[in-house]
């Protein structure tokens, strides 16, 4: 193709448009997400959960005893390392965790044991407790 007769022309510029910024020409060759949130979707059901344990009564026993002789000792604030399962809010399970520090109280009414630091740990999520009082005590 030959456009020598069109290629010294002028321009044509609209009467009707203005004229594009560089930001707004370079927005109509951008990628857009025609499913606005897919991408956080998928990323939320590939994030992996714990499921939910389920205690035995002997070691539901267990654990109470424990509470029972922590609370003999709460004015001592006693170093405790809690393992607690966390559910997760957004799906099905949660994850494990791992709590260490001073024991600051123990709430029957609350359902909840508090660290020094604020840390608070509801006692129906609790797994495991271990401090050196239990040790000393058994």
């Amino acid at each position: 193709m030959d456009y020598s007769d069109i290629i010294h022309l002028p321009h044509h510029t609209s009467d009707r448009h203005k004229r594009m910024s560089l930001y707004e020409r370079a927005a109509q060759f951008a990628p857009f997400s025609a499913l606005t949130g897919y991408a956080k979707a998928i990323a939320e059901v590939a994030r992996h959960t714990d499921t939910s344990p389920v205690l035995e009564k002997d070691y539901l026993e267990k654990l109470n005893h424990s509470l029972t002789l922590l609370r003999e000792f709460i004015k001592q604030n006693p170093a405790v390392s809690i393992t607690y399962f966390e559910p997760d809010p957004h799906k099905n399970g949660g994850h494990y965790r791992l709590a260490s520090g001073r024991l600051k109280s123990i709430s029957e009414y609350e359902q909840k044991l508090t660290l020094v630091g604020s840390t608070q740990i509801l006692l129906k999520q609790i797994i495991d407790i271990q401090s050196a009082v239990l040790n000393s005590n058994v």
